[in-house]
């Protein structure tokens, strides 16, 4: 029960990062109860990344700030170097997902600076292969580029998912 709903909880977050500022408006006035939209006639427009009707209306989706390569990048400078990023992995995720990840991270650290200390004694490299350390780190990393891809559609308008006070008073590490 308490993955599920943990799962949920960072699906709802993920998913308002695809959305447009005007989208979360129209969402608020319906959940209010707001149904009435001026219903106009349009054509679609083959220059957006993907044509969604609302009521009659076209808009663009939320566009990434950089490249996919960019933001692969800063995934891995993020997880490369996470003790300096600590304040966007709490922004981004929340304080205790910022720990699992540090706990992983500093194990996978910790198991790796033990492998090189001991690897000329043939007791430890037989026993621990390198694959033991090698495939967490590669499976971080990866997690890391993925979140990075995702997060890089955010936009800086007040109804970004980041800007909200729930999210504040979640995000406050004390």
């Amino acid at each position: 029960m308490v993955l599920e709903s943990a799962l949920g909880w960072y699906q709802g977050r993920i998913g308002l990062y695809d959305k447009q500022s005007w989208e979360t408006t129209v969402e608020q006035r319906i959940l209010q109860g707001l149904s009435y939209t001026p219903r106009k006639t349009a054509k679609p427009k083959t220059e957006f990344i993907d044509v969604d009707l609302v009521r009659g209306s076209t808009f663009p989706k939320a566009k990434p700030h950089s490249g996919l390569w960019l933001a692969g990048l800063y995934g891995v400078a993020r997880i490369i170097f996470i003790p300096f990023y600590f304040h966007w992995w709490i922004h981004e995720t929340s304080c205790a997902g910022f720990f699992a990840i540090l706990s992983m991270y500093c194990s996978i650290f910790f198991c790796g600076a033990i492998l090189v200390t001991y690897r000329h004694h043939e007791g430890v490299i037989k026993e621990v292969p390198v694959f033991e350390v090698l495939v967490p780190a590669a499976v971080l990393v990866m997690l890391s580029v993925i979140h990075s891809q995702i997060v890089c559609t955010r936009h800086t308008g007040i109804s970004s998912p980041t800007h909200t006070n729930r999210s504040l008073e979640v995000r406050s590490c004390r």
